[in-house]
């Protein structure tokens, strides 16, 4: 599907399975696969170190470092209902723990009140 933001999550909504393969010496952000997360859908992804983050393989999805994994991983989630079933409910609990609003809220709420911190502890050393 194109990535635009008007019609990703009605486009990804529709799968049932996410696929993400890129080059693993490519950085890439982990947004693709968290969208996927958050709208319960199982995944397998390439050995990227950002998407490695993210995904537990075997538990909230599949990470795939050769072409081998690709086959096995696929098959595994194309025919087994109660696979993806588990495997997106665990995903999307993934995303919502780690990635959503709220933590990512919370987690910059911190970081500035640290750095307001030191630079307040800072400021009445000199």
């Amino acid at each position: 599907i194109e990535w635009k933001l008007e019609n990703v999550a009605t486009q990804l909504a529709k799968g049932d399975i996410g696929i993400v393969p890129i080059p693993t010496n490519i950085a890439k952000s982990p947004n693709k696969i968290i969208t996927m997360m958050m709208l319960n859908i199982p995944i397998v992804a390439s050995a990227n170190l950002e998407y490695q983050k993210a995904i537990k393989n075997g538990e909230n999805g599949f990470i795939a470092k050769n072409e081998k994994d690709w086959y096995k991983y696929l098959e595994k989630l194309i025919l087994s209902y109660k696979l993806r079933s588990m495997m997106s409910k665990k995903a999307r609990k993934t995303a919502i723990k780690n990635f959503s609003m709220e933590k990512i809220g919370k987690d910059w709420k911190m970081f500035l009140e640290r750095i307001y911190n030191e630079k307040n502890r800072y400021r009445r050393g000199k």
